[in-house]
């Protein structure tokens, strides 16, 4: 059952990195803005109550790299999760499901764990879906 859970997590991983390399292009461009008018999380008050959750959560990352990675998941996420718009942030471009948005992000963080960590940690402060 552990080699079953290994190799499970693994091709998830590996799905989702694919994703992400995909995406890649866009999501790591700090030009190319949501179309959502999101505060930046590191001067939004929020943010420092989304990541003591993160810390609860078991989370490692430092303050800075946190804003910064929830710059990017709130890029990837946002339309999907929260609108049900499935665009990306690049104009013609859909995302197939809200699945794969999470893959991507997933892929970004190259974690499940560390991805659904800061999920959760918007998530159980506000309700993300």
């Amino acid at each position: 059952m552990v080699k079953k859970d290994r190799y499970y997590r693994e091709t998830v991983l590996s799905l989702a990195k694919t994703i992400f390399k995909k995406n890649e292009h866009w999501i790591m461009d700090s030009n190319v803005k949501t179309q959502y008018p999101l505060p930046d999380p590191k001067e939004d008050p929020e943010t420092l109550k989304f990541f003591e959750e993160y810390k609860k959560l078991g989370g490692k990352d430092k303050f800075e790299k946190y804003a910064d990675n929830l710059c990017t998941f709130f890029k990837i996420t946002f339309g999907p999760y929260v609108d049900g718009d499935l665009s990306k942030a690049v104009k013609g471009e859909c995302w197939e499901s809200v699945d794969e948005a999470w893959m991507c992000f997933v892929g970004f963080m190259q974690s499940v764990e560390e991805a659904k960590r800061y999920f959760q940690s918007v998530d159980n402060i506000h309700a993300y879906t």
